[in-house]
């Protein structure tokens, strides 16, 4: 893994939640420069913002059907898997895919 880590992240409400976030270095390295340095941006900046489907800025974003890094890039870091929002804390987040969007 590129990053397996325990992350303070903060719900839209503003709760305040540990999240175990990893990246896995097959996929980082897919990631163009301009992607790996917001996501390490966003990463470097807790509590990591998490972001409903309507949400702006960046941070963590829910898609409905996975969670995308959302920052100024084209290109996004997303998770293949399907996590919602009470299942964060137990089940944490894999990022282990990469598209332009």
């Amino acid at each position: 893994m590129h990053i397996a880590k325990m992350f303070q992240c903060q719900t839209p409400s503003g709760a305040k939640i540990a999240v175990n976030i990893c990246i896995t270095d097959s996929i980082w390295g897919k990631c163009n420069d301009d992607t790996q340095k917001g996501v390490q941006h966003i990463l470097d900046n807790e509590p990591i913002q998490l972001l409903a489907q309507g949400g702006k800025g960046n941070g963590i974003k829910y898609e409905g059907s996975f969670w995308v890094f959302h920052t100024q890039t084209k290109q996004r870091l997303a998770t293949t898997e399907n996590v919602d929002w009470d299942s964060l804390p137990l089940q944490g987040l894999t990022f282990d895919r990469v598209y332009n969007h």
